[in-house]
């Protein structure tokens, strides 16, 4: 969760400043096509959403990882119950292996 919080606050410092710039790109939007500036604040306004965008990224894996830990955990809980139960009492009948797979 430590990751998660991390990437979910830098995507958000991310978005903090793209909107800053866009903020004064809206606001300055007469000087700036009077200079011709458009292409600067364009790319800096690109560098400030790829940024974004890679957090943005590794923060959707952290959640599917997340997903599918919580997806898969029962499942490999029961198995391994399964085979220590196996391990301890020498299960070789069908119908001791679907009852104890019934009951966890």
């Amino acid at each position: 969760t430590k990751s998660f919080r991390k990437f979910l606050f830098g995507k958000y410092g991310f978005a903090d400043k793209r909107m800053t710039i866009m903020n004064q790109v809206l606001q300055a939007i007469r000087v700036i096509k009077f200079y011709a500036w458009e292409n600067s604040f364009v790319q800096g306004i690109e560098e400030q959403r790829c940024e974004e965008v890679k957090i943005s990224r590794k923060l959707a894996l952290q959640v599917a990882k997340l997903m599918v830990s919580q997806n898969f955990a029962p499942s490999l809980f029961q198995l391994a119950i399964f085979v220590v139960y196996a391990l301890v009492h020498d299960v070789n009948s069908v119908g001791i292996i679907f009852t104890s797979i019934a009951l966890v």
